[in-house]
């Protein structure tokens, strides 16, 4: 095997064993990287700019294999019904120790526009008519309305069919209000049948257990230990027909509830729109107000490989206009995403690490013009550490700028991750054979042999003749991780596409058909390809190209290249 090949799976074997956060962000053509931290292992966030707009961008990028859940918060843990009972984004990630979240669900004077599904109980039925973005209990992410059936089944075996959860009075229909809607039922002349139960209704695909207590007209209290199933027309006569056998003891009291749904779903919230289904652009997109104006954009997107992408667009300011949603569909393709929802966008655009705000509200501050005023939200779509996984930091640093056309310092110490920590500044440290890493580097014709402290180095360039490089360090090799991240953006070159990362996430890989695969490579890159070209193509730059190819293919979980 030629000396290149055999390093290429050398370093693939390395990085393969490393944790999911080994991906890295894809960076939009025409974009800046003008900040980066990591928010968690496998959570990055990149600030992107692109001045000729100019417009900001915040993404954080969840990598396949992250010890972390997707959640959605609601507002005081409730569906609001009013604008007073909106929470702030940034509090309700505080409330719950996130690593980062954004601003949920459109709403309606404080009541959320879609159905919520949190811990995998219905808060709020959807409307079949309206999208929502719903996370499986496997993981999975689903763009698109969301059916669901919902009965009340008496003792005798009969079903009185459900219309809603914690809706408003549906004609002729029977709504269930628990105490996720607040202690009252809405004002109506509704017939109320109140039940109790021995755990929360609503888990969905279960069937729960209630008993039947009393009957009433009109609005009332909704018990901390139980629901209210509130009538309409036909369905307020169903309720007066079965108490009436049940006070004259013909029918049992007890009961039992199923809400269901064919989606199995953990979490859920409603977006407006779906912005991109299996690649393409979901149009037809019906909100003009949403879809045409140059404004903030709060975003969720995905991929078959398990990325999950978080992001809020800055907009109606000197420093970003914002983007159309068309702008923002090419964004999310630019970062590798397939599928992709808009949340509540415009001034309730909202990007929070760990309780704090990391992007600019659009909206001023009356007390203080020159600061944001964070709008409340219905609810949040957050990220969390997995029951038994460290708990993320509760206030992260501010991220660090990256200026793209400065140069690398000497020690590598642009830019810093989590904590400050820097990354890929191990200039001067031991290598794992002893002494000191050195500057062994790859020759366009090969990998130099050297080494120094027994272990190999690597040297990267940036593509079309960019000036700026950096030296990866074979104890960087071996730590893997944010060492080669470093070592990776240090290599940044003389325009906004030209560094050059690569990264596996839980890859398999196989030396000789990795081995063929590099030969190939080799013979098929061509002129002006976002990395490298002929002989000139550096190693690292090689094996991104090759993980790019062999992820659109379906052979790595998780990669990306910037």
């Amino acid at each position: 095997m030629p000396k290149v090949a055999a390093f290429v799976v050398s370093l693939l074997l390395v990085l393969a064993a490393s944790p999911a956060a080994m991906a890295y962000t894809a960076v939009p053509g025409s974009y800046d990287v003008v900040g980066r931290a990591d928010l968690y292992q496998g959570v990055e966030y990149l600030k992107l700019a692109k001045p000729a707009v100019p417009v900001v961008a915040h993404v954080a990028h969840v990598l396949p294999g992250a010890l972390v859940d997707l959640r959605v918060v609601n507002a005081s843990d409730k569906i609001p019904t009013s604008s007073k009972e909106l929470e702030t984004t940034s509090s309700m990630c505080r409330r719950v120790r996130c690593v980062v979240g954004v601003d949920g669900d459109f709403h309606f004077q404080g009541t959320p526009a879609g159905g919520v599904i949190s811990a995998g109980r219905m808060m709020r039925s959807p409307n079949p008519a309206h999208p929502q973005v719903t996370i499986t209990r496997d993981g999975h992410l689903v763009g698109g309305p969301l059916d669901w059936t919902g009965s009340l089944t008496l003792g005798d075996g009969n079903r009185v069919p459900l219309s809603g959860v914690n809706v408003s009075r549906v004609t002729n229909g029977l709504v269930l209000y628990t105490p996720a809607f607040g202690s009252r039922t809405p004002i109506s002349g509704n017939v109320e049948l109140v039940v109790s139960a021995a755990e929360g209704l609503g888990t969905l695909n279960r069937a729960s257990g209630l008993d039947l207590k009393g009957i009433r007209s009109g609005a009332g209290a909704i018990p901390a230990n139980g629901a209210v199933l509130s009538g309409d027309g036909a369905a307020a006569q169903q309720l007066l027909s079965l108490w009436g056998r049940v006070a004259g003891s013909t029918l049992s009291p007890h009961a039992e509830m199923l809400v269901q749904s064919p989606v199995d779903a953990a979490e859920s919230i409603g977006v407006e729109p779906v912005v991109l289904r299996d690649g393409r652009r979901a149009l037809p997109w019906l909100d003009p107000n949403v879809v045409n104006p140059r404004q903030p954009h709060t975003l969720v997107g995905w991929n078959k490989a398990g990325d999950v992408y978080l992001v809020a667009v800055d907009g109606r300011q000197s420093e970003s206009q914002g983007m159309t949603m068309a702008e923002a569909a090419d964004f999310l393709l630019g970062l590798g995403v397939s599928d992709a929802v808009s949340l509540d966008g415009g001034g309730g655009t909202v990007f929070v690490a760990g309780g704090s705000v990391w992007n600019r509200p659009s909206d001023n501050n009356p007390a203080d013009p020159t600061q944001y005023e964070e709008r409340g939200a219905a609810n949040a779509l957050v990220v969390v550490a997995r029951p038994g996984a460290p708990l993320p930091a509760l206030s992260p640093p501010p991220p660090p700028k990256v200026d793209p056309g400065a140069p690398a310092a000497p020690d590598g110490s642009q830019p810093t991750g989590a904590g400050g920590a820097p990354l890929g500044s191990t200039a001067g440290s031991p290598a794992p054979g002893g002494g000191t890493a050195g500057e062994a580097i790859l020759q366009p014709a090969g990998l130099d042999g050297a080494t120094h402290g027994g272990s190999s180095n690597l040297f990267m360039t940036a593509r079309d003749g960019g000036s700026k490089g950096s030296v990866v360090t074979g104890q960087e090799i071996a730590a893997g991780g944010d060492q080669v991240r470093g070592a990776v953006l240090r290599a940044k070159g003389d325009g906004p596409r030209n560094a050059i990362a690569t990264s596996i996430g839980s890859a398999s890989v196989v030396a000789g058909t990795v081995a063929e695969a590099v030969a190939n490579e080799v013979a098929r890159v061509r002129h002006g390809d976002r990395l490298s070209t002929g002989l000139g193509l550096t190693m690292v730059g090689l094996v991104a190209t090759l993980v790019r190819r062999r992820r659109r293919n379906g052979s790595f979980a998780g990669s990306g290249v910037t």
